[in-house]
Protein backbone atom coordinates (compact mmCIF):
# COMPACT_ATOMS: atom_id res chain seq x y z
CA UNK A 1 0.00 0.00 0.00
CA UNK A 2 2.83 2.39 0.76
CA UNK A 3 4.35 1.53 -2.94
CA UNK A 4 0.64 2.48 -4.47
CA UNK A 5 0.65 5.70 -2.54
CA UNK A 6 4.44 7.04 -3.29
CA UNK A 7 3.95 6.04 -7.01
CA UNK A 8 0.43 8.00 -7.23
CA UNK A 9 1.99 10.67 -5.43
CA UNK A 10 4.78 11.27 -7.72
CA UNK A 11 2.88 10.60 -11.04
CA UNK A 12 0.55 13.51 -9.53
CA UNK A 13 3.70 15.42 -9.08
CA UNK A 14 4.86 14.75 -12.60
CA UNK A 15 1.85 16.10 -13.83
CA UNK A 16 1.34 19.15 -11.88
CA UNK A 17 5.20 20.40 -12.68
CA UNK A 18 4.82 19.37 -16.42
CA UNK A 19 3.50 22.64 -17.80
CA UNK A 20 6.27 24.75 -15.65
CA UNK A 21 8.85 22.81 -17.02
CA UNK A 22 11.87 25.12 -18.98
CA UNK A 23 12.40 24.07 -22.41
CA UNK A 24 15.60 26.34 -23.07
CA UNK A 25 18.66 26.13 -21.15
CA UNK A 26 20.38 28.81 -19.29
CA UNK A 27 23.26 30.92 -20.48
CA UNK A 28 25.71 31.20 -17.19
CA UNK A 29 25.66 28.84 -14.49
CA UNK A 30 28.58 28.63 -11.42
CA UNK A 31 28.81 26.08 -8.54
CA UNK A 32 30.25 23.48 -7.22
CA UNK A 33 31.78 19.95 -7.75
CA UNK A 34 31.74 16.78 -5.28
CA UNK A 35 33.39 13.88 -6.22
CA UNK A 36 37.13 11.88 -6.50
CA UNK A 37 38.14 16.29 -7.55
CA UNK A 38 36.27 18.80 -5.75
CA UNK A 39 36.44 22.56 -6.81
CA UNK A 40 34.05 24.99 -8.50
CA UNK A 41 32.61 24.94 -11.93
CA UNK A 42 31.44 27.33 -14.34
CA UNK A 43 29.30 26.40 -17.35
CA UNK A 44 28.00 28.97 -20.00
CA UNK A 45 25.96 28.02 -23.12
CA UNK A 46 27.06 29.28 -26.61
CA UNK A 47 24.10 27.85 -28.09
CA UNK A 48 21.24 25.54 -27.35
CA UNK A 49 23.29 22.41 -27.15
CA UNK A 50 26.82 23.32 -26.70
CA UNK A 51 27.96 24.70 -23.52
CA UNK A 52 32.07 25.58 -22.21
CA UNK A 53 32.99 24.65 -18.74
CA UNK A 54 35.33 25.60 -16.74
CA UNK A 55 36.88 23.98 -13.24
CA UNK A 56 38.78 24.52 -10.75
CA UNK A 57 39.46 21.51 -8.58
CA UNK A 58 41.65 20.47 -5.83
CA UNK A 59 42.14 16.63 -4.19
CA UNK A 60 44.33 15.36 -1.73
CA UNK A 61 47.83 16.06 -3.52
CA UNK A 62 46.89 18.53 -5.92
CA UNK A 63 45.55 21.03 -7.79
CA UNK A 64 44.02 21.50 -11.49
CA UNK A 65 42.23 24.03 -13.63
CA UNK A 66 40.58 23.35 -16.51
CA UNK A 67 38.09 23.76 -19.59
CA UNK A 68 36.05 20.98 -21.37
CA UNK A 69 33.39 21.80 -24.49
CA UNK A 70 30.36 19.88 -24.05
CA UNK A 71 27.82 19.16 -26.42
CA UNK A 72 24.20 18.11 -25.06
CA UNK A 73 21.63 16.18 -26.23
CA UNK A 74 18.01 16.48 -24.86
CA UNK A 75 16.31 13.10 -23.27
CA UNK A 76 12.71 14.61 -23.16
CA UNK A 77 10.46 17.19 -24.99
CA UNK A 78 10.72 19.89 -21.94
CA UNK A 79 14.89 19.89 -21.97
CA UNK A 80 15.31 19.67 -18.12
CA UNK A 81 17.26 16.09 -18.59
CA UNK A 82 20.30 16.07 -21.12
CA UNK A 83 22.90 13.58 -21.72
CA UNK A 84 26.61 15.51 -22.55
CA UNK A 85 29.60 14.42 -23.83
CA UNK A 86 32.69 16.54 -24.26
CA UNK A 87 36.47 17.16 -23.98
CA UNK A 88 39.11 19.25 -22.63
CA UNK A 89 42.82 20.45 -21.12
CA UNK A 90 43.85 20.83 -17.59
CA UNK A 91 46.76 21.98 -15.93
CA UNK A 92 48.15 22.12 -12.30
CA UNK A 93 50.38 20.63 -10.15
CA UNK A 94 50.36 16.58 -8.48
CA UNK A 95 52.45 15.72 -5.71
CA UNK A 96 52.49 11.81 -5.62
CA UNK A 97 55.37 11.79 -7.75
CA UNK A 98 56.79 8.54 -6.29
CA UNK A 99 60.27 9.78 -6.57
CA UNK A 100 59.85 12.40 -4.50
CA UNK A 101 58.24 14.57 -2.56
CA UNK A 102 58.57 17.56 -4.59
CA UNK A 103 55.46 18.79 -6.48
CA UNK A 104 55.21 18.26 -10.39
CA UNK A 105 53.29 19.92 -12.79
CA UNK A 106 50.62 18.22 -14.05
CA UNK A 107 48.99 18.57 -17.52
CA UNK A 108 46.58 16.52 -19.44
CA UNK A 109 43.35 16.03 -21.38
CA UNK A 110 40.13 15.24 -20.33
CA UNK A 111 37.19 13.51 -21.66
CA UNK A 112 33.56 13.57 -19.95
CA UNK A 113 29.72 11.91 -20.18
CA UNK A 114 27.18 12.25 -17.81
CA UNK A 115 23.62 13.66 -17.27
CA UNK A 116 22.51 16.54 -16.38
CA UNK A 117 19.16 17.25 -14.93
CA UNK A 118 17.83 21.49 -14.54
CA UNK A 119 15.31 21.33 -11.78
CA UNK A 120 11.88 22.75 -12.87
CA UNK A 121 11.13 26.13 -11.47
CA UNK A 122 14.32 26.42 -10.01
CA UNK A 123 17.09 27.81 -11.41
CA UNK A 124 19.43 24.98 -10.83
CA UNK A 125 21.58 22.28 -12.58
CA UNK A 126 22.24 18.80 -10.98
CA UNK A 127 24.75 16.93 -13.17
CA UNK A 128 26.76 13.34 -12.60
CA UNK A 129 29.85 12.34 -14.39
CA UNK A 130 32.44 10.66 -15.48
CA UNK A 131 35.81 12.45 -16.60
CA UNK A 132 38.65 9.95 -17.10
CA UNK A 133 42.48 12.29 -18.09
CA UNK A 134 44.70 11.24 -20.34
CA UNK A 135 48.10 13.19 -18.00
CA UNK A 136 50.84 14.32 -20.63
CA UNK A 137 53.48 15.09 -17.34
CA UNK A 138 53.69 14.04 -13.87
CA UNK A 139 51.95 10.54 -13.18
CA UNK A 140 52.12 9.99 -16.81
CA UNK A 141 49.31 7.59 -18.17
CA UNK A 142 45.76 6.93 -18.44
CA UNK A 143 43.63 8.01 -14.92
CA UNK A 144 39.67 6.82 -14.97
CA UNK A 145 38.45 7.12 -11.59
CA UNK A 146 37.36 10.37 -12.15
CA UNK A 147 34.10 10.82 -11.40
CA UNK A 148 31.74 13.66 -9.42
CA UNK A 149 28.65 15.47 -9.34
CA UNK A 150 27.87 18.98 -9.97
CA UNK A 151 25.63 21.09 -8.43
CA UNK A 152 24.94 24.99 -10.52
CA UNK A 153 22.87 27.85 -10.01
CA UNK A 154 22.08 29.51 -12.83
CA UNK A 155 22.80 33.34 -13.25
CA UNK A 156 20.77 34.10 -16.36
Amino acid sequence: MKTLTALTLWISLAFICTPALYAQPYGTALGARIGTETGITVKHYLNSSFAVEGLGLWYHQGLRVGGLALQHVDLDRQGVTRLFAGAGLHAGYDGRKLETDKLTAAAGMDIVGGVAFIIPNLPIELSLDWKPAWEWTGNKGFSLQRAGVSFRVMLD
